[in-house]
């Protein structure tokens, strides 16, 4: 990168080169821009819980659509569990990227890096089927859950995305039921609502579009970006955002529970869960039923600064704060099935085992939990109503698990037929954001440029450094021909010169400007890409 302005300063650059890198993600709290810590730290005062967190499922950021991918994920997975004592009831979310649309047929953008439709991803996750059982060998009654997960980022949050993400889900499970895997491996819809990313009403068209006649839960593993803490109580959730609206899309509808983001290690991020869940057992009648937690600390690990000071809550960490801020009150005090910890997907992945205890659960005892909520007589009927239907959800998925056990004892489990995919699309040129790559506590990116290169694929963001927005940045991400991200480096500029912004393309030169009117430009035929 050159610099026409006479100025000079100092760039930190920080290198990553490798199939195993990847990038981590953080959760926005209140005044996120700058990234806005939990102070003072509040110590836990509640007892732990006897049993301790349950072990966790390992939970990727999906960038290919390959079929082998999907394979060794859960065969990845398969292998873990057959390796653990005990039955294991594990939850991973395969998180595709924010809604779009290719050919008038909804999907995901995985990234930006190789957009799928349903249609294509409803083949694929048969594989990871196939993959678990094959690898799980003779551990025949641990269980996957998979949350098919998307975003409420961008412009295609819409009703009629939702209602194709609920037949996504539909037709994933009516396979998986049809060749008798559904006792091992079963599919939920999933979303990381954040609500920065969106305003309430445009997320609720998602949200009813998904709940209009659904057969299957959603997991909202989203955020509450700036609502209330123990510490700020007085604080208003991000924007527009109300605690009605971000009860209504983690819970209010029937097939929606929350499985929150714990990442903070000041606990803010489970104190803002457990009020909401207070809230919610003062308001409407009834507590949340929250499914468990997901934290990011392997995918902390994959970025080679991090995720931002204090955001890599350890999953029993993340876990733990939850627990125990829910226990505060005898109202909102609960079992977490599940703990899931999330990374980016990378060509050879060994899923991590752990000294966690199993913790069998399941649908059945999910109902059972919810069935003491109906109990209460101040339910009104549309809360009633909302709660009745969560139920019979579980019910039925019990139901016909053991219906899928049995088959499968007679009849065998049927492999599925090995998709032939097309290579997905990569779009070049100028784009908006970066779909949710980073948090404020990494980087704050304006726009990007991505196109072809010599071994594969590249992408460079421009904006604002996470840790000291007065400084620009610039994130440069090469992936190889497989759509794997091989190569990161991070450009930070001096204070005053950030946010940066991209003007455009001129003689293979990206032109960028600094927030004090400095131009730089960064040669992309020296980068390794290949243009028009």
């Amino acid at each position: 990168m050159k610099r026409t302005a006479r100025w000079a300063f100092t760039i930190w650059v920080l290198v990553w080169v490798g199939a195993g890198l990847m990038m981590g993600r953080s959760t926005p709290v209140k005044g996120a821009e700058p990234h806005r810590m939990f102070f003072p730290v509040v110590h836990k005062t509640v007892p732990q819980v006897e049993e301790g967190p349950p072990r966790f499922g390992t939970s990727v950021y999906m960038t290919t659509n390959n079929p082998n991918a999907y394979y060794n994920l859960g065969c990845a997975q398969g292998t873990r569990d057959l390796g653990l004592a005990g039955t294991q009831d594990s939850l991973v979310v395969l998180a595709f990227g924010k809604p779009v649309k290719i050919g008038g047929v909804y999907g995901a953008s995985l990234f930006g890096v190789a957009p799928t439709t349903t249609a294509v991803l409803e083949t694929l996750i048969p594989m990871y089927a196939m993959g678990y059982v094959d690898c799980a060998g003779d551990d025949t009654q641990s269980t996957v859950t998979l949350g098919l997960g998307t975003s409420n980022y961008g412009d295609m949050v819409r009703y009629s995305g939702g209602m194709a993400w609920n037949n996504f889900v539909d037709h994933v499970n009516r396979w998986l039921k049809e060749n008798n895997y559904y006792h091992r491996v079963a599919a939920v819809g999933a979303i990381d609502i954040e609500l920065g990313w969106n305003p309430p009403d445009v997320t609720r068209n998602w949200v009813n579009g998904y709940d209009d006649g659904n057969l299957y839960p959603y997991l909202n593993f989203g955020d509450a970006n700036s609502c209330p803490t123990r510490v700020f109580p007085n604080w208003d959730c991000k924007d527009a955002w109300t605690k009605e609206d971000l009860w209504y899309v983690s819970y209010g509808v029937g097939a929606a529970f929350p499985l929150p983001l714990i990442y903070a290690t000041d606990t803010g991020n489970a104190q803002q869960w457990a009020l909401m869940s207070l809230w919610a057992a003062q308001n409407k009648g009834a507590p949340m039923q929250i499914q468990g937690v997901m934290t990011q600390w392997q995918a902390c690990q994959q970025y080679p600064s991090g995720c931002g000071p204090g955001l890599d809550n350890r999953l029993e960490e993340g876990w733990q704060q939850l627990y125990d801020e829910l226990a505060r009150d005898a109202r909102t005090k609960q079992e977490l099935r599940w703990s899931t910890d999330i990374l980016w997907w990378r060509s050879s992945l060994t899923i991590q085992s752990d000294a966690l205890q199993a913790r069998p659960g399941g649908a059945a005892e999910q109902a059972t939990a919810l069935k003491a909520a109906l109990a209460q007589a101040d339910l009104d009927a549309g809360v009633r109503g909302s709660l009745e239907e969560k139920r019979e959800m579980w019910l039925r998925t019990a139901r016909e698990q053991e219906i899928s056990a049995r088959l499968a004892e007679t009849e065998g489990m049927r492999a599925p037929k090995v998709p032939t995919i097309e290579e997905a699309p990569f779009a070049v040129g100028f784009f908006d954001g970066d779909e949710g790559w980073f948090r404020s506590g990494q980087a704050q990116i304006t726009r990007r440029w991505q196109g072809m290169s010599q071994d594969g694929y590249l992408q460079v963001m421009v904006g604002a450094d996470g840790e000291n927005p007065t400084r620009g940045v610039v994130v440069i991400l090469r992936y190889d021909p497989e759509r794997v991200l091989v190569g990161l480096r991070k450009e930070v500029g001096p204070p005053g010169s950030g946010p940066y912004t991209l003007e455009g393309l001129e003689g293979g030169e990206l032109v960028i400007r600094s927030a004090d009117g400095a131009e730089l430009r960064l040669n992309l035929l020296q980068e390794g890409a290949v243009l028009p």
